[in-house]
């Protein structure tokens, strides 16, 4: 997966490294916050643009899998109360099993070897 990663961020890489290269030159933008214009190379404004959308992508995202995420929170905290009372109730089962002792234990039984007086056939 690694080297799947690398195969796809090496010649992405690449073009932004052409791009920046290719359009140094400096563009002005009048922003209404501020009072007079920026001058920022070409690639700058580009790039800035892409780090804003990524960014409001993530955020949309984030927004979207909130649900989610409250959901698993909860199934998590009721999982965990799940398995407390189990625990506890194991341990209380485990104190009240009758524990086996050498002198006594259950009565040994015989295997039934009592044969009848009767004869079936007859």
């Amino acid at each position: 997966m690694r080297r799947f990663s690398w195969l796809i961020t090496i010649p992405i890489a690449a073009i932004a490294i052409a791009f920046a290269v290719t359009n140094n030159h400096a563009v002005s933008i009048d922003l209404w916050l501020s009072p007079m214009p920026i001058e920022l190379p070409l690639f700058a404004v580009a790039f800035v643009g892409i780090l804003i959308g990524f960014l409001a992508g993530a955020f949309a995202a984030w927004i979207s899998g909130g649900k989610a995420r409250r959901l698993a929170r909860e199934r998590a905290r009721e999982i965990a109360n799940l398995n407390r009372s189990l625990l506890e109730k194991e341990h209380r089962l485990a104190e009240q099993a009758p524990r086996p002792n050498a002198v006594s234990g259950p009565p040994a039984t015989q295997p039934n070897t009592h044969v009848g007086s009767g004869d079936l056939a007859g």
